[in-house]
């Protein structure tokens, strides 16, 4: 990621879990998806949640839940 700042992160986050679920459900249907739909969907409802996250404004909150996506999505592959 080149810009840090959580704003970027937090749209990076969006994306990232956007491209998930656009794998699971449509470019490659499975029955098998089901486990690591569930956390996906998790992420994105923590995600979709910021507004009442007391740290929603830190680097660090948008940065690790990056991390989680991106390890999440690695173990899709």
């Amino acid at each position: 990621m080149i810009d840090k700042h959580w704003w970027n992160v937090r749209l990076a986050c969006i994306q990232e879990l956007g491209y998930a679920l656009m794998y699971m459900d449509y470019i490659h249907p499975s029955p098998d998806w089901g486990p690591q739909r569930s956390r996906v969907l998790t992420l994105c409802e923590e995600c979709g949640q910021h507004n009442s996250i007391e740290h929603k404004n830190e680097d660090k909150y948008w940065n690790d839940l990056y991390w989680r996506i991106s390890d999440e999505i690695e173990n899709m592959c």
